[in-house]
């Protein structure tokens, strides 16, 4: 074998290997979700306008979900598409908030629930 091949062997392998490592870096629910929203919980509080506004778009990457409900929410996607997060959220004349993301992403599909005791919705999105 001559010198030249080795080295372009040695290319290709190279090359190889790092385009798995970047395959397997990525999580197997990487994406952008967009979908309809529906409200489960209000008040008719202030607070819970945010639960009327345009869903932004859900953005999964590294299998981690992040989303914002008045505080970030970031939760780990599990093997079996399953997420959950629990966070302090505003407190409220006196009242302590807990915020929470849960669901699960199946089939390029993403249900979950997200809010508080106060106000809350449901997300069915798909992955765009």
């Amino acid at each position: 074998m001559t010198r030249r091949t080795v080295f372009i062997a040695l290319g290709v392998s190279v090359g190889l290997t790092w385009a798995i490592t970047q395959s397997i870096a990525a999580g197997a629910f990487d994406g952008t979700y967009r979908g309809a929203q529906r409200e489960t919980v209000n008040n008719n509080s202030g607070q819970c306008n945010m639960a009327q506004q345009a869903n932004p778009p859900v953005v999964v990457k590294d299998n981690v979900i992040r989303y914002s409900w008045g505080v970030p929410l970031e939760a780990t996607v599990a093997a079996d598409g399953t997420f959950s997060v629990d966070r302090s959220g505003l407190a409220e004349r006196g009242a302590s908030a807990t915020v929470s993301l849960k669901g699960r992403i199946s089939g390029g599909n993403l249900e979950a629930d997200v809010g508080g005791s106060r106000c809350g919705k449901h997300l069915s999105f798909k992955k765009t």
